[in-house]
């Protein structure tokens, strides 16, 4: 063994066990996952209308300085810091998620599929994790099935494209939380500081994605000590805090550099990040149950019977790793049906861990299956879940609906917008470009397609004179004979 490879065996081995469990099936199901979602990444030009085309704006201007998160590159005139719809230093979502999106931007062109690249990649590799998961747990047929129910999901393949609200940062989120929940699994069959320092990055990362929710595999660990026992060995408490100082090294530095930087922004959004707990912010106002009636729309109808039944066939044979993920599953839930503020891809966070549930339903149906009927039989339960699998799950008219004419009368005004943006950016020096009285939907979309900026309201004349003075050139958009033109606003006597 030579030296190089004794120094990175340690910190890599859980990684190289993974790719080592990989068979032709885990194979196929990666491929699949991913073809689907690249897909479904490749068929708009133009970014969907709330959440996705504001990450994509800030993350495009963090490919310029990762650690100054912006919506508008530049704010000559007078804006709120409180409203992150059209706010300049854009605090509203933490920026891991948006490091990887400026990433894949810098190496592959700023462009809406490089943009979308790293859902779709991760998305893809999340269906693998359950794979992983349910192998590691003994039931390789369980992991299988929970991999290909997540796999072809219209949800999964959708959201991954921004076509539902929260986007990226829902999709990157749910995937480090598989990510470190696999880890913590790991660390149970072996555990060792390499493995408690990667699920402590991991744990970090998630929280620099969607802040302390991230930490909820922290708490499936320490429901394992208390139930294995582990919290008796001496060696689980240097681990414990190893990882907890790997956490707060990514997470904590951020929140004080924000705090320190962008008080104002900082201060503000740590203030609506606590209001979300009790009241419904922007609209957002639900019933207690919403999250267990949107199953339906995240992994299909079935799910209302296989996850109650996966779950009483996860306990059935109950291990202390199996009851504490099945209690991090009923606190998420608890936890966010308690909340103020209600949204579709809340309970997508531990999305592996829900479709791991419905693939140990399948997996535990079958095999009891096989043990009464005969072969036909067992191919007949077998098909009819895979048709279930791909139409009430995958839903692929609904997929394929979602990216022609979801919202179409909005999505022609946008692609109107979207060309005359584009021929303005071409006939046109925007660096110092500063668009008003544009459509509140529409100001992101402006920043994207141009060097300049865009606000909301209009502003009294005695502002354009200001920042024209400064070298800035004023425009605005003009509906005429059913084409839209932008135009100068002119100085003042012109």
């Amino acid at each position: 063994m030579t030296p190089a490879w004794s120094l990175l065996r340690g910190p890599l081995s859980p990684f190289l066990l993974f790719c080592y469990a990989l068979k032709t099936d885990a194979i196929i199901l990666l491929i699949v996952a991913l073809l689907l979602r690249i897909w479904s990444i490749a068929q708009e030009d133009v970014p969907n209308t709330w959440d996705e085309q504001y990450h994509i704006v800030v993350a495009s201007n963090m490919m310029e300085d990762p650690l100054v998160p912006k919506l508008m590159p530049f704010a000559p005139l007078e804006y709120s810091y409180q409203d992150w719809s059209r706010n300049h230093i854009w605090l509203h979502k933490p920026p891991f998620f948006l490091w990887l999106m400026a990433g894949s931007m810098k190496l592959f062109g700023e462009n809406l599929f490089a943009a979308r690249l790293p859902s779709a990649l991760l998305g893809a590799l999340m269906s693998l994790i359950v794979l992983a998961l349910g192998d590691r747990m003994g039931n390789r047929r369980a992991g299988l099935w929970g991999g290909w129910w997540l796999a072809v999901g219209h949800f999964g393949i959708s959201i991954a494209a921004g076509r539902y609200a929260t986007d990226h940062n829902d999709v990157i989120f749910s995937f480090l939380v598989a990510l470190s929940l696999w880890l913590g699994l790991r660390y149970t069959h072996r555990s060792s500081a390499w493995t408690a320092l990667l699920f402590g990055l991991t744990v970090g990362a998630a929280i620099l994605t969607k802040w302390m929710v991230g930490a909820v595999a922290f708490g499936t660990m320490g429901l394992w000590a208390l139930l294995s026992g582990m919290w008796k060995n001496k060696w689980f408490y240097p681990h414990l805090l190893l990882a907890i100082m790997a956490t707060l090294a990514l997470a904590v530095n951020w929140n004080l550099y924000i705090h320190d930087r962008f008080p104002l922004e900082a201060a503000h959004e740590a203030l609506m990040h606590k209001e979300h707990l009790w009241r419904a912010i922007e609209g957002h106002e639900h019933p207690w149950w919403f999250h267990f009636q949107v199953q339906r729309e995240l992994f299909g109808w079935a799910s209302y019977l296989l996850l109650p039944l996966g779950a009483f066939f996860f306990l059935s044979k109950g291990t202390s790793w199996k009851t504490s993920l099945f209690l991090t599953a009923v606190i998420v839930f608890l936890i966010f049906s308690m909340a103020g503020t209600k949204m579709i891809s809340f309970t997508y966070a531990i999305a592996a861990l829900l479709a791991l549930m419905i693939g140990w339903s399948v997996s535990t149906l079958l095999t009891s299956g096989g043990m009464v009927m005969g072969k036909m039989a067992m191919r007949s339960m077998v098909i009819l879940f895979a048709l279930v699998m791909v139409l009430d799950n995958g839903r692929p008219w609904e997929t394929w609906s979602k990216t022609q004419n979801e919202g179409r009368p909005q999505r022609i005004l946008r692609q109107k917008y979207s060309d005359a943006l584009r021929e303005f950016q071409r006939e046109h020096d925007t660096k110092k470009a500063v668009f008003v009285g544009v459509p509140h939907i529409m100001v992101p979309l402006t920043i994207w397609l141009t060097d300049g900026t865009a606000y909301l309201p209009t502003f009294p004349e005695s502002e354009y004179e200001r920042i024209m003075e400064d070298g800035y050139q004023v425009w605005t958009f003009e509906e005429e004979a059913g084409s839209l033109r932008i135009v100068p606003v002119p100085r003042g006597g012109e």
